[in-house]
């Protein structure tokens, strides 16, 4: 099968490896041309550089396209990213790509408290959230049953940690569940989801078990020699995603299902 990962960076990169490794041919695009390895070609493609548009004809020959491209968190204005994504989803259809996978985020569900499941309503707060949820739209507009949205909570790896940033510092939210996936899950999940043409659906992704943010980051801080966090009792609406019908529908079993076995 011929794949296409729009977007390789921190997650797009190892899980093009992965799905190369297992034989699945691989496009992908970063900043610059290059080699991701000596089988895997990197095109250059940025959506704010309109000359670089044309290095996504590859996709001709795409089964499936990944795309990776977030907008930035922190950022208040995204309309411009919003309509460039949105383009870039038509445009992956115009081109041929036979199916489309958005990660997107579980930001979009916003406000919304409580035991959160797939088919709760969204109610983003962010531009960012706001800006996942346009494009959500334009997948299932544009790509119908072909398409699939696989929400995301926050990611770990073996190299990226929140608990880094924390250390030392005074938190909110002591009693608040923590919602946070595995680098190696989201990996699993999305090559799950190509191998057995789960389309036309919204899926989202997190741990199973859901440690209170005084516990999880004062255990992981421990583990790792770090500053401890002090926490307040200042309580906002709180939310714990629930992926158990995820994980049924992909068959999938987490290899880190509790957020302390990634403490280190």
């Amino acid at each position: 099968m011929h794949i296409s990962v729009i977007g390789a960076g921190w997650l797009g990169t190892p899980l093009a490896l992965h799905l190369a490794k297992h034989g699945h041919t691989l496009d992908v695009t970063k900043r610059h041309d290059g080699m991701l390895n000596k089988h895997i070609k990197a095109h250059a493609f940025d959506w704010k550089l309109e000359h670089s548009w044309p290095n996504l004809a590859f996709a001709q020959q795409s089964d499936v396209c990944v795309l990776n491209i977030p907008g930035g968190r922190r950022s208040q204005d995204l309309s411009d990213y919003t309509v460039a994504i949105q383009r870039l989803v038509q445009h992956l259809r115009d081109l041929g790509c036979k199916h489309l996978l958005f990660i997107s985020s579980t930001s979009v569900y916003g406000e919304a408290s409580g035991r959160i499941i797939e088919t709760t309503e969204p109610k983003p707060l962010t531009a960012s959230a706001r800006a996942n949820l346009a494009i959500e739209h334009a997948v299932r507009d544009i790509y119908a049953a072909h398409g699939t949205v696989l929400r995301l909570v926050s990611l770990v790896g073996h190299d990226r940690h929140p608990v880094v940033h924390l250390a030392g510092k005074e938190l909110d939210d002591a009693h608040s569940p923590v919602n946070l996936i595995h680098q190696a899950d989201v990996i699993h999940a999305i090559s799950r989801i190509i191998d057995t043409s789960l389309w036309g659906e919204t899926l989202h992704l997190c741990c199973e078990k859901h440690p209170t943010r005084e516990e999880y980051y004062s255990a992981c801080a421990r583990q790792r020699g770090l500053a401890i966090p002090t926490f307040t009792q200042h309580q906002q609406a709180t939310r714990w995603i629930d992926a158990s019908q995820t994980l049924a529908t992909l068959g999938l079993t987490l290899q880190f299902p509790d957020p302390m076995d990634f403490c280190q």
